[in-house]
């Protein structure tokens, strides 16, 4: 038997042979390439190499066919186009919020933020899409006062190849310092004054309980 293949392309058919594969045992080819957003519609069918020369077509009826969209090969990873933090100069009671704006032409699938905190090791944190401002963002902190934070971002767009793409600032990455807080801001801790207040009360009531403490009195 002969197998064939047809297909469509802007209203032109075109026809091509099917090798048969041993390994496989399957007919296959070759066709194309094509541009960009093309519509390839196609059917295959074989002929009978005995006396009767019968044909089958797949799909069945005459007017069905398959059919595939080309797209455009995508080798490049997303694009940042700005990335900030705020608060710039964090206090050390402060949380910081990293933002960017992230692209791809076949669509951004995660973007995540790296960071270190002075010499310490990497940490890693999922991005969340904002639909409001159309940008990712990530809550990170609060650190230690007085201490450098580095970070760098890194997004996954979702093509076949699942190109990446990582910002930094320049050949560094991105940082900021945590500011100490001034003697105004600091307070101390609520337990603390608690736990004081407990311990004045219960010794107090040790004292009273010493100064009612009965006597025992013995008959001659």
């Amino acid at each position: 038997s002969e197998a064939m293949v047809s297909w469509n392309v802007s209203d032109s058919w075109r026809i091509a042979p099917l090798s048969f594969d041993e390994e496989t045992s399957s007919y296959n080819t070759y066709i194309g390439p094509f541009e960009s957003d093309t519509i390839v519609k196609y059917f295959v069918w074989a002929v009978d190499t005995s006396g009767l020369k019968r044909i089958s077509r797949y799909p069945s009826y005459a007017d069905e066919f398959r059919s595939f969209k080309v797209v455009r090969a995508d080798y490049e990873g997303p694009s940042f186009y700005w990335i900030s933090h705020s608060p710039t100069t964090p206090l050390a009671n402060e949380t910081v919020v990293i933002e960017a704006g992230v692209g791809d032409e076949s669509g951004v699938s995660g973007v995540i933020v790296s960071y270190q905190v002075g010499n310490s090791q990497w940490q890693h944190k999922y991005m969340e899409f904002n639909w409001e401002k159309g940008s990712y963002q990530a809550i990170i902190g609060p650190f230690w006062e007085e201490t450098v934070v580095r970070y760098y971002l890194t997004a996954f767009d979702m093509s076949l190849l699942i190109n990446t793409a990582t910002a930094k600032n320049g050949s560094d990455y991105f940082k900021f310092f945590v500011k100490a807080l001034s003697s105004s801001e600091r307070k101390e801790p609520r337990a603390i004054v608690g736990f004081s207040e407990i311990g004045v009360g219960l010794g107090f009531a040790v004292l009273v309980l010493l100064s009612v403490r009965p006597r025992l009195w013995l008959k001659d």
